[in-house]
Order: C-alpha cells, then structure tokens, then sequence
C-alpha cells in the first residue's frame, strides 16, 4: 500500500505542476531542457531554455547579482532528481534529460529563491567596513545592489566616522566598545559567527584579514596615495598638524626631515591612532606633542588644535 500511495502522490505532484513526459535516452549525455520552470516557483518562475551534449560539455552561466544564475542551476538540479524519481517535469515534451550516476550537492545554501535573493547574500553573515573610505564605496555599491543584501546580515563599522557616513547613506551598523580592528574580531568571533566580507582599501593592516582568514572575503575598494611632494606645504615654522589616521601621520614621520617634525604638533583623530603612533616613535620630544581630539568631528579637531597654540 505504501508503493500504491507513492506512486499515487508523485502524480498528483506531477499534474499540479503542469509534467510532462520527458525523453530519457539509455547511455545519452544529452540534456536540452526546453522552457523548464523551477517547481517550487510555479507560474512565476521564468522558464529557461539550456542544451548540453557531447560536444558542449560546459556552459557559462553569467549575468547580475540576483538575476537568476543560481536558479538556473537548481533548476536544473532538482529536474534532473524529479526524472530519476519518476516524476513529470515541468518543461516542454521535446525536453530530453539523461541519467545521472552521481550528485554532487552543497549543503547548507540559505538562497531564498522565491524572494530573488542572490547567493551572495546567503552566503555573507557579516559585513565589515575598516574606514571611512571603504563605507562610501560599500553604501554607494548596496544602493545600487539592493539585492545582495538581506536582514539577517550584520553591518560593523571600525569607529564613529565611519558610522555616520553609513548612517548617512540609511546603513545601520554596529561600533565595538573597543574601536579598532581588533574590537570587530573579538566581537564578531564572541557574537556573530560566519562569513565576513570585509570592505578595505590597498594599504590594510591586513589585522582582520588573518583573524578570519579562513571564513572571510575582501573587497579592496581605494588605495591610499602618499604624494612625497606635498610634505614642501608644511611650514618649516611650528605648526599644529591634524591626523585623521595612522598611515598619514605614518607617512609624514618616515619623510619628513626630523628637525622639522619636531617643532610640530599632532592632534590625532582617535586613541587608536595614537596607540599605533606609539609603536613607532621612539623620541620623547615628538610624543610630548601629541594630542587626541575628543572626536574625528572637524570642529572638535580645531578647538583641540586652538588649546595648543
């Protein structure tokens, strides 16, 4: 009774998607799939036409994020299991399709098909954003894309500034206690495990990168430009320097000649600068000059600028 039963609910399965009886030839590699729909997605799928034969043992499947790639391939996959397991394919009668001895299957894919998410947003939990530069680039690229995005992924920017230009572009995101790279690391690797896409420029300290090394993605999306020239702008008299972050302030001390830089000051954007700072100056008269703004806010910047002049 229980092969009765089978048999009865694979046709009532095949009549309610609209099977048909498709040609599966002994020994054939030919598969030519002719206006299949996804099951799952019934009337609204978009049928796809796909023929590969002895002569055409690849294809590329290429196009946008969410434009239908990965559906095309579970398309496929899910009809090939359907005939094997005598049920009717949603596709044209001239459809062919062959036995397959082996499936090769990836377990775990979140892909909400019938929502037209992307595989790419199943498959990233955590986006990390380490600048204020990366943050621009990233919100511009989402806005454009808003399908590679879903709720259930987390947005983490490295400190304020790039807080509020994410902020600014309708992005949410979440800012360690500790607001450095390293803050995002323990963070994520305490509450939020997964996949990371890390939005970077060239010139990264590359700290994020080796924590997640083996679960992480990176788009290197600006490369910081030091032109040497511009160190002839700074005045050979004292002057009050503002630093927004480390590799600038990095810059200017590797090439700056010393008897300039030490009749400077530097007023630096956060604590994490200056705790970088520290790692690689050695002269006490160039520490003692070295300031911390309350903020990365311009304003907060000058009026701590003004308290040393």
């Amino acid at each position: 009774s229980t092969n009765i039963d089978l048999i009865f609910a694979k046709a009532k399965y095949s009549k309610s998607i609209d099977g048909t009886i498709n040609l599966k030839e002994k020994d054939s590699h030919h598969l030519k799939l002719i206006q299949c729909r996804h099951p799952l997605l019934g009337d609204s799928a978009v049928p796809i036409d796909i023929e590969i034969d002895d002569d055409e043992t690849s294809v590329v499947i290429s196009g946008p994020n969410a434009g239908g790639k990965t559906v095309a391939l579970k398309t496929i996959g899910v009809l090939s299991l359907m005939s094997q397991s005598g049920i009717l394919l949603p596709c044209s009668p001239d459809s062919k399709i062959p036995i397959f001895k082996d499936y090769f299957v990836h377990i775990g894919d979140e892909q909400n098909i019938d929502k037209s998410e992307s595989s790419f947003s199943s498959h990233i939990s955590n986006i990390i954003f380490t600048s204020q530069a990366s943050a621009k680039f990233g919100s511009d690229f989402f806005n454009l894309h808003p399908g590679l995005l879903n709720s259930k992924q987390n947005i983490f920017s490295v400190g304020d500034a790039t807080k509020k230009i994410l902020i600014d572009n309708g992005f949410k995101s979440i800012t360690p206690s500790n607001k450095s790279s390293q803050g995002i690391i323990d963070l994520i690797k305490e509450k939020f495990p997964g996949k990371n896409l890390i939005f970077c420029g060239e010139n990264s300290n590359m700290n994020l990168q080796n924590a997640f090394m083996e679960n992480m993605n990176e788009a290197v999306c600006y490369k910081l430009i030091f032109d040497i020239n511009q160190l002839q702008n700074i005045p050979k008299s004292s002057a009050v320097i503002l630093i927004y972050n480390f590799l600038t302030f990095e810059f200017i001390y590797k090439n700056l000649v010393k008897g300039l830089i030490e009749n400077k000051s530097f007023v630096l954007a956060s604590e994490r600068i200056k705790s970088e700072v520290s790692k690689i100056v050695e002269e006490t008269e160039i520490l003692n000059k070295i300031y911390v703004s309350k903020s990365y806010m311009d304003e907060d910047m000058l009026d701590k600028a003004k308290e040393i002049i």
